[in-house]
């Protein structure tokens, strides 16, 4: 797996811990790194909105918090990915050819001041689905965290209804969080330590 980038958590106590500034790793299939202007189309053009509306069908954010749907508004893809970036760090997830095929979306959280926490959440478009992409892409963000020798817990809710990604998190060694979950998500969580 190819590893590069940096990123930076902050901790309750004000402390911060500097690793790098963008993830960026490669898997067998799948190549991910930050999202970032300079490396899509310009945004609001015709092909930026042809390469992102794969991923933003009603379809593929069907399992998503309300605050993750798409409204009806005449920039809506333009409006979703800045509320994305503005709240977490966006990742693209191209396949072999180099079509994006996914967003992979990771929030820092700073509920513990000993373990950085990262919310993770995924999304693909739906001519990627059952082709085991989910499960890659996870695995090589664990990797990555590993590689990197970054302790870490990451945490991933999954509406009870969408039982594909609760497997994709338990194969990569997630377990719910009981007292976390509720009658609508379940909530999953895994640790990586620097010695893992």
């Amino acid at each position: 797996m190819l590893l590069r980038g940096y990123l930076t958590f902050y901790f309750q106590n004000g402390k911060e811990l500097t690793l790098a500034s963008a993830y960026t790793f490669e898997t067998k299939r799948l190549s991910v790194q930050a999202w970032s202007p300079s490396s899509l189309p310009s945004i609001g053009t015709h092909e930026f909105r042809e390469e992102f509306s794969p991923l933003l069908t009603p379809a593929v954010l069907k399992h998503l918090p309300k605050a993750l749907q798409l409204s009806d508004s005449e920039n809506a893809i333009e409006h979703w990915l800045e509320e994305r970036v503005a709240e977490s760090d966006l990742l693209t997830v191209r396949d072999s050819k180099g079509i994006l095929i996914g967003l992979l979306i990771l929030a820092r959280l700073s509920e513990q001041e000993s373990l950085a926490t990262v919310h993770v959440g995924y999304l693909f478009s739906e001519a990627a689905w059952g082709r085991g992409y989910a499960t890659e892409l996870i695995s090589g963000l664990i990797n990555w965290y590993r590689d990197s020798r970054t302790s870490v817990q990451i945490i991933g809710g999954v509406e009870k209804g969408n039982a594909a990604s609760a497997r994709v998190l338990q194969k990569n060694g997630f377990e719910r969080m009981k007292d976390y979950s509720d009658p609508e998500t379940d909530m999953f969580s895994k640790r990586i330590t620097d010695h893992s």
